[in-house]
């Protein structure tokens, strides 16, 4: 079951008396406990408690979770970093009762709703505890979503809202939020107040309310350089440059995209996407636009540019040369 219906059964109030949250995927675990809090306690500090487990030990937890509720009808007990969970070893050298939490799993309280938030890729799962937990909680998964699962989510909130985005303004969306779920929901919080009097939004209305990140303007900028297009590199540069941006910085990111582009252009002879984005650890999404950014171009111009921008940022910190026109050396070098 996808994040999205995790969330809609929490506001159906089909709560479960034992969720695992499991994914480094900050905003999904920010979002699940701002669900379950808003269901289960909301503005109730005395039946809601938060212990985070790297300076708290497991007996705290249980401790609260069997307590009854205070003047109210649940629980609430949300416990973070669950170290126990993985090869972690103790954090400070807290006791770690996992046989307390094991016998908490066979017979939990019906007025407890308690949460575990592992912000980790994997758990161990060699451990009992591990085992058990995973047949008794309700598993929510907090991994990075893919293109697909973010465009499924967003067009659910703006079909709930009762406000509908055109296909290509939704694309334009996308676009702009890139793999980053934080600035999807932000942006499309700031769309849906837009929207309250429009009812329909248009990709004008995106291109208006959602920056465009430096992330895309720099992956424009090495499409330029890439295809030696250089008097619209020195333009977009210009650009760049009198937004404040620094060229040592717009440097290191033009380095860290090339060096991704080559890897792709070595590694997508015998991978897929999504091998490549789990040995990279990237996501899938900057996989797909390098994909399509190499794909006429030679592993040995990659290397070459990557190996020139290298040299050029070693330069930056060497030279005494004004950094605005070292750049524009740069990017006119390129095109010859």
């Amino acid at each position: 079951m996808s994040f999205q219906d995790e969330i809609l059964k929490i506001e159906q109030n089909k709560i479960a008396p034992i969720y695992l949250v499991l994914g480094t995927e900050q905003a999904l675990q920010d979002r699940f406990k701002e669900a379950i809090e808003e269901k289960v306690a909301p503005e109730d500090d005395l039946n809601k408690i938060t212990i985070d487990l790297t300076e708290q030990p497991l007996s705290d937890v249980l401790n609260e979770a069997l307590s009854i509720p205070f003047l109210g009808d649940k629980r609430l007990v949300l416990a973070e970093n669950p170290w126990f969970l993985t090869g972690q070893s103790s954090p400070n050298g807290l006791p770690n009762d996992v046989e307390g939490l094991l016998s908490y799993l066979e017979s939990p309280l019906d007025s407890t709703v308690l949460v575990f938030f592992a912000p980790y890729e994997k758990l161990d799962e060699r451990k009992k505890v591990v085992k058990q937990l995973k047949k008794v909680a309700k598993i929510v998964s907090a991994t990075p979503l893919t293109q697909q699962e973010m465009t499924t989510y967003g067009k659910n909130i703006f079909l709930a809202a009762g406000i509908k985005i055109d296909s290509d303004a939704f694309k334009e969306l996308l676009e702009r939020c890139g793999d980053d779920f934080s600035k999807l929901e932000l942006e499309i919080e700031k769309l849906l107040i837009y929207g309250q009097t429009k009812k329909r939004l248009s990709v004008k209305d995106v291109k208006l309310l959602v920056t465009q990140p430096l992330q895309d303007d720099v992956f424009q900028l090495a499409n330029f350089l890439r295809e030696n297009k250089t008097s619209e590199a020195l333009k977009l540069l210009d650009d760049l440059l009198l937004q404040g941006e620094e060229p040592i910085k717009l440097n290191g990111i033009l380095i860290s995209q090339f060096r991704l582009e080559l890897q792709v252009k070595i590694l997508m002879k015998n991978m897929s996407q999504a091998q490549m984005a789990s040995l990279l650890k990237v996501h899938p999404f900057r996989v797909k636009k390098a994909m399509e950014a190499v794909r006429r171009v030679t592993v040995e111009s990659l290397g070459k540019l990557l190996n020139d921008l290298i040299n050029q940022d070693f330069n930056f910190k060497q030279s005494t040369m004004e950094k605005k026109m070292a750049f524009q050396l740069f990017i006119m070098s390129q095109g010859k």
